[in-house]
């Protein structure tokens, strides 16, 4: 793929936004906010504030499509499941926290983190 191919990241100029950035989470944090939090911690994107995510830092991907014939319907499967890096079937665990406290109080948390940086 030739590189005039590739999305060029924002520049200040642009609008790039340079500052701090913080994400809340707790034990009821499922589904795609769960991978989203586990992939906002993996990419060091900010702080994660509050509780262990509720969601395993595990995903599917890669689909099998299948046309049923009787009801003339599609349907997808995922056929490969993705583990967190260091991650296996006996110590599974949803996105974790920077800063820990409890859920109730992450976004006093994180105001009281916003007006001291």
């Amino acid at each position: 793929m030739p590189e005039s191919d590739f999305i060029k990241p924002f520049s200040s100029e642009d609008g790039h936004y340079a500052g701090n950035v913080y994400l809340l989470t707790s034990g009821k944090t499922f589904s795609a906010a769960a991978s989203f939090a586990w992939t906002f911690a993996e990419c060091n994107i900010g702080t994660i504030i509050g509780e262990e995510a509720g969601g395993m830092s595990v995903s599917y991907g890669d689909k099998l499509w299948y046309h049923l014939p009787v009801s003339d319907l599609e349907c997808g499967i995922s056929f490969k499941r993705f583990w967190h890096l260091n991650a296996d079937e006996d110590d599974i665990h949803g996105a974790m926290p920077d800063v820990t406290v409890s859920a109730s109080v992450a976004l006093d948390k994180a105001l009281s983190l916003i007006k001291r940086r």
